[in-house]
C-alpha cells in the first residue's frame, strides 16, 4: 500500500503540474491574441464562438460572456444571406483559407478585411476595419489621375526616380513632350 500511495501522490503531482503548464500556455496564447490590434474570433463546427479577443468584443460591442458558446448566426442574424456567411461556410466546408474585403455587416458604410482560416475545431477569423485605408487609396488615385490630366493638358512631362530600384518612371505624356519614343526613354 505504501508504494501505491506514493504512486498516487506522484501521479497527482504530475497531473497538477501538467494542468498548470496547460493553463499557463493557454494564458500566454490569450495574452497574445488580446494584444494584437486586429479582431480575432474562433468558431467551432457547430458555429459557436469558442474564443473572442478584446478587439472583437469592442467591434461587436459585446463581451466574451455574451458570445462564447453561442451560435454566431443566432447572435448576428443580420449576417445570414450575406457574402460573409458564404465565405465562412466555404472555409468551413472546403478547409481552404480565404482573404476578402467586404462591406461590414454590423457597421453600415464600413469595409472589413477578413482572413478566414480552417482550424482543427472549426474556423478562425481575423478581421479589421479598412474603410479609412481604402478611402485614402481612392483619394490618392484620384489625385494621381488629376495630375496626369493636368500634365497632358499643359503639355508637360513628369518623372520619378526610385533609388532602391535604380529606376526612372515617366508620365504617360513624357514621350510626346520630349519627342522621344517610349522605348528610348532612359
Amino acid at each position: 500500500f505504501l508504494i501505491v500511495g506514493a504512486l498516487i501522490v506522484w501521479l497527482s503531482h504530475l497531473t497538477r503540474l501538467s494542468r498548470l503548464r496547460g493553463e499557463r500556455a493557454e494564458h500566454r496564447v490569450q495574452t497574445y491574441l488580446d494584444s494584437i490590434g486586429d479582431a480575432f474570433v474562433a468558431v467551432d463546427f457547430s458555429w459557436r464562438y469558442t474564443y473572442v479577443n478584446e478587439a472583437a468584443q469592442a467591434y461587436f460591442a459585446k463581451t466574451a460572456d455574451e458570445l462564447i458558446g453561442r451560435n454566431c448566426w443566432e447572435v448576428f442574424p443580420q449576417a445570414l444571406g450575406t457574402p460573409l456567411e458564404t465565405y465562412y461556410r466555404q472555409v468551413m466546408a472546403q478547409r481552404q483559407r480565404v482573404t476578402v474585403e467586404l462591406p461590414a455587416v454590423l457597421h453600415k458604410g464600413r469595409i472589413a478585411q477578413l482572413l478566414v482560416s480552417p482550424t482543427a475545431e472549426g474556423i478562425s477569423i481575423v478581421f479589421r476595419d479598412v474603410t479609412e485605408e481604402r478611402r485614402l487609396q481612392e483619394a490618392l488615385l484620384r489625385h494621381q489621375e488629376r495630375l496626369h490630366r493636368a500634365l497632358e493638358a499643359a503639355h508637360m512631362a513628369a518623372w520619378e526616380y526610385d533609388p532602391r530600384a535604380n529606376r526612372v518612371t515617366y508620365s504617360a505624356s513624357a514621350s510626346d513632350v520630349l519627342g522621344i519614343p517610349v522605348e528610348h526613354l532612359p
